[in-house]
């Protein structure tokens, strides 16, 4: 074996080049947990390689720590290191699963490295194709810390082989100790916070199957897959870690296991059919639930290369994280706490990442936890060292397809039977006109005119103003406004009541007027009542709200914004099947109207008060 192989591996870097990349890979990994995840990861990837996905179960990891020594020594029954491959593994970016084709979950070649460089004493002993390698080094790392030179193994300062007799059974321990005093203040703490949480044994059975490939989520999507089997024992004591995905139906049965208020969303769905009958509010109270979920296969997203993937969607409260939270991080200082919450979260071929896309909490858009499990390799390629996170764009095609979904499924309707949910804005079976109707109380009605004739209009104030002045000058007709409020969830009530008249019917001349048949089937006079509207400066602040569940497209009976054109439509059309197109006269019944926004639940009758002057000649 040459003099100092690892130091050879690298390449013809210096030094200096040498120890600051390393330093980067290891500021890239931000959890105190990553030194098992990665690990755990690597074997997960050998046992796959030696037994193949569809046996996983035949392999076996375990996982030994010793909090008072700061050791992990990590053993598996898969594929093995190759005599010629052991200290390869060590070098940063040298993926030898990537580059033979290898691996399900590892590709970057950058987690042994992080893990390896933060060592006092680091021991691989494999064996693959029956035979037995061992390679060990002491301070690997003052190479990241100090800018020391990587040193000689072990083996190589006693100039013994690094490979031995031949062994029958493959496999790998790597031992990994690690100093008490790091000189770097964020690497310190990460380590102090490892074996700090592997003391807290509700804590790691939280973070292994929520953060690592111990928390399967295939067993929810192919009920015939087994995983690997587990052993995780700390400071000699066996913990017992099941080895699947951590669901929000196990927080709520590991808290209270008689709790019989867990249900799927089909099972819900037929409660709920037989219960049409019983009034609302009785309704609510006898088919409140502590948590419901569901689980979507054969998902596609992208237009190029499509993305497939697969989800796992739950309701549960807030209120029940934030006590689950609390009960996992007993003892632990604020700053510290594991925090488990809702929001949509990115998995790769079943296992968890622990990276967040959406945290949820707009609009109070609870209680919703989305798990994403991507099964297109190409995307797992995106993911960088430390796993922080995926391309931008993939993120919001992902978060786009995960909105849509809950939205076509009816997801959003079970927010009101979650037990301990904060009810969002808008009430998916509230009222709409009723909420805003609330506050006509402290009303009273003015004769007054408005005065507005500053254009363009820049903000959404100056629409709701416009609005008032041109109802009030009476260039649009018909229109009584009993109400804006900022805030509620929608801007505001009007009553409608247009008569026929010359002014008001529609000719080559009056665009914004109501066809003549519109007028005929309405008997010369169109009523309604408590009609909701909606003011925005354009269709991107309509959308944004959109998109953020903040507002229901069906509950709107009126868009009034400045104007339509937008950049967007087309994306708008792919994204959401929705258009924009000139108001119908066939089907008009709102004087002014110049547009429609055709979306999945219906039209949107829109007037953009920048056409109305324009037509008016103003």
């Amino acid at each position: 074996m040459p003099q100092n192989s690892l130091r050879e591996s690298f390449g013809s870097a210096g030094i200096e080049q040498l120890s600051s990349n390393i330093e980067r890979i290891i500021a890239s990994y931000r959890h105190p947990y990553d030194f098992f995840v990665e690990m755990i990861q690597n074997c997960c990837d050998a046992i796959i390689d030696k037994f193949g996905f569809e046996s996983l179960d035949k392999g076996k990891v375990t996982v030994e720590v010793n909090t008072t020594e700061y050791e992990i020594k990590i053993t598996d029954n898969g594929c093995g290191i190759s005599s010629d491959d052991i200290y390869r593994v060590l070098v940063t970016g040298a993926s030898l699963k990537r580059e033979k084709g290898r691996g399900k979950y590892g590709f970057m070649g950058f987690g042994l490295t992080f893990v390896a460089f933060q060592t006092e004493y680091l021991e691989i002993a494999s064996v693959h194709d029956e035979v037995e390698s061992r390679i060990s080094y002491k301070d690997l790392w003052k190479v990241a810390f100090l800018g020391e030179d990587i040193p000689d193994s072990e083996q190589e300062k006693s100039n013994t082989s690094h490979h031995s007799h031949k062994a029958t059974e493959s496999g790998t321990t790597i031992t990994l100790r690690f100093p008490k005093e790091l000189p770097q203040d964020n690497a310190h703490e990460n380590l102090r916070l490892c074996f700090s949480y592997a003391s807290n044994h509700k804590l790691m059975t939280a973070i292994l199957r929520t953060r690592s490939c111990i928390g399967s989520l295939n067993p929810f999507f192919n009920k015939d897959f087994k995983n690997f089997n587990f052993e995780f024992i700390v400071d000699g004591e066996k913990i017992a870690i099941d080895t699947k995905y951590l669901t929000n139906e196990d927080i709520v049965l590991m808290r209270d296991p008689f709790d019989e208020k867990t249900i799927s969303k089909a099972e819900f769905d037929k409660m709920l059919t037989l219960g049409d009958s019983i009034p609302q509010k009785v309704r609510k109270e006898t088919f409140a639930r502590s948590e419901i979920h569901d689980f979507v296969t054969s998902l596609e997203v992208g237009e190029r290369k499509k993305i497939e993937f697969r989800v796992y969607i739950s309701a549960m409260s807030k209120t029940e994280f934030n006590d689950y939270t609390s009960e996992v991080n007993e003892g632990v200082k604020e700053e510290d706490k594991f925090i488990i919450s809702n929001g949509l979260w990115l998995a790769f071929n079943g296992m968890p990442t622990g990276i967040k896309l959406d945290d949820f909490d707009h609009s109070r858009m609870l209680p919703y936890t989305v798990i994403v499990d991507v099964l297109s390799v190409e995307t797992r390629k995106e993911m960088d060292a430390g796993r922080k996170g995926i391309t931008e764009y993939t993120a919001n095609l992902l978060r786009n397809k995960v909105g849509s979904i809950l939205r076509d499924r009816g997801f959003i309707k079970y927010r009101e039977y979650v037990v301990g949910a904060e009810i969002p804005d808008p009430d998916p079976l509230g009222d709409p006109v009723n909420d805003l109707l609330t506050l006509m109380e402290r009303k009273q009605k003015k004769h007054i005119t408005l005065v507005n004739s500053m254009s363009p209009v820049i903000n959404e104030n100056e629409v709701i103003s416009l609005f008032s002045e041109l109802c009030s000058k009476d260039v649009l007709k018909g229109y009584e406004i009993k109400l804006i409020s900022s805030n509620k969830v929608y801007d505001g009530v009007i009553d409608y009541d247009l008569v026929h008249t010359d002014e008001t019917v529609w000719s080559s001349t009056n665009s914004l007027g109501i066809a003549q048949e519109i007028f005929d089937r309405a008997a010369d006079r169109i009523q309604k009542q408590n009609v909701v509207i909606e003011f925005k400066r354009d269709l991107p602040a309509l959308y944004k709200d959109y998109l953020r569940w903040r507002k229901k497209l069906s509950d709107i009976k009126i868009l009034i914004v400045w104007d339509v054109v937008d950049e967007k439509i087309e994306q708008y059309k792919l994204n959401y099947q929705h258009g924009i197109r000139k108001a119908q006269k066939s089907s008009k019944i709102f004087h002014g109207v110049t547009h429609e926004l055709i979306h999945s639940d219906g039209v949107l009758p829109i007037i953009s008060l920048k056409a109305v002057l324009e037509a008016e000649g103003m």
